[in-house]
């Protein structure tokens, strides 16, 4: 297990590093996934296989490589299985933050109908929001529902987007508000 935490961590670098080709570090990063998920199994590790089912998604929806419309797909499998153990109940924060990864890639999905991919991203981000408060978790909240309210835009829905772009505003509103009062605490 030892072994798979470091691989994981070294995907993780892989995912994030800025040297070399983005490409290859993007691939790098998948097969580290995939190598880690040979000692962390659904039976074994349900947590952490499920959390790089997740990061797998993450690396599949911006895989430069292959096809695109099959690496959404990949992405989009892998959100289903991670959410097979983080569940709301058990892993609350862990399941918005899949739901929104979810919704993200429905939003970019290429195959299947349109307005169903975006039916299926609204009802993610959605979802995501009822973790994803500006009173529990203002920074997700702002990220989610500005995703929430880009999407509408994009979707001309006005009227939504404006709701969605209100609670963004809340999050930040509250994200400032600690800022100063953790400011103000340190004086």
């Amino acid at each position: 297990s030892d072994w798979a935490l470091a691989t994981n961590n070294l995907a993780n670098v892989y995912y994030e590093r800025v040297r070399g080709n983005r490409a290859n570090n993007i691939e790098q990063a998948i097969t580290e996934y995939h190598l880690a998920l040979e000692i962390y199994t659904l039976d074994e590790f349900p947590r952490d296989w499920a959390r790089i089912q997740n990061n797998l998604g993450i690396a599949y929806n911006i895989r430069i490589r292959g096809d695109r419309a099959e690496n959404l797909e990949h992405s989009i499998t892998s959100y289903y299985l991670a959410l097979q153990i983080f569940t709301r109940e058990a892993f609350p924060i862990d399941w918005a933050t899949t739901q929104h990864n979810l919704a993200t890639a429905y939003s970019n999905r290429i195959r299947g109908d349109r307005a169903d991919n975006i039916e299926q991203a609204i009802a993610a981000y959605q979802s995501a929001l009822q973790v994803r408060t500006p009173e529990i978790l203002p920074k997700d909240c702002f990220l989610t529902a500005g995703s929430l309210g880009h999407l509408f835009f994009k979707e001309q829905n006005w009227t939504a987007a404006t709701g969605a772009y209100r609670v963004a505003i809340t999050a930040d509103e509250k994200l400032y508000q600690s800022r100063v009062s953790s400011e103000s605490q340190a004086d």
